[in-house]
């Protein structure tokens, strides 16, 4: 069957009817095959030059090789005998090769579901379009801080999980993320920084002078930057 395989579709596809191969109409000769019991094996066929006839390589099984991985060597074989060119291991040991066997290899023996699926999901959308083509050897440090940078903060979610995950190595009890929140502004205001300021730093949507920043999380007040401004003083840092 002939279709365009993308990385929902290889994660999700399952047999149909008995073993199905399904061909790339992208990458030539490229080949997904599902079993009936739900493996997925990669491949690749080309012509032999000596004798003119069609053979096929197993590349490896998905998702130890992810599609990326697939494409990567498909392209490298370019349609001739993969027997008949030498390849020095370090062409192809790419680091999507490299993160694929970590998932397998340490990953999901383990962790628990719901973290591979987390670290799965980190690498097939942010990690492997960056840096997943490159041969291992040469990512570089600057690679990984230019990926760490475009990633963006840590979401609020990201940091609760991980905190839940290590809570059990912490001597405060009931500790939530969210509360450094709470130490931040509270710490803002006693340095008698304005609350319209305090709230934009805590990405509240409103600004104003009674809302969530001063009734929840500014609990110190303003008493003292009052009265320096009053006496002409300078504000206490």
């Amino acid at each position: 069957m002939v279709r365009t395989l993308t990385a929902r579709f290889v994660e999700a596809v399952i047999p149909d009817n008995g073993r199905t191969e399904y061909r790339d109409d992208r990458v030539t000769g490229l080949m997904l095959r599902v079993s009936i019991g739900g493996a997925k094996t990669w491949s690749v066929q080309f012509v032999r030059k000596s004798d003119g006839r069609k053979r096929r390589l197993t590349i490896g099984t998905y998702p130890a090789f992810s599609l990326d991985d697939a494409c990567i060597e498909a392209r490298n074989s370019r349609g001739e005998d993969p027997a008949s060119v030498h390849k020095p291991r370090a062409e192809y040991f790419t680091f999507s090769k490299l993160a694929g066997s970590w998932l397998e290899l340490y990953a999901r023996p383990s962790k628990v579901a719901s973290a591979v699926y987390e670290n799965t999901l980190l690498l097939n959308k942010d990690i492997r379009p960056a840096i997943g083509a490159m041969k291992v050897e040469d990512v570089t440090k600057r690679d990984v801080i230019r990926l760490a940078v475009g990633a963006g903060p840590i979401t609020g979610h990201a940091a609760t999980r991980a905190m839940s995950r290590a809570r059990a190595g912490f001597t405060v009890a009931d500790f939530r993320v969210h509360d450094l929140r709470r130490t931040c502004a509270y710490g803002m205001a006693r340095l008698g920084v304005n609350p319209h300021t305090i709230a934009l730093v805590l990405d509240h949507i409103s600004t104003t002078k009674a809302n969530v920043t001063s009734s929840v999380y500014v609990v110190s007040g303003f008493g003292a930057v009052c009265g320096c401004a009053q006496n002409g003083r300078m504000i206490p840092s």
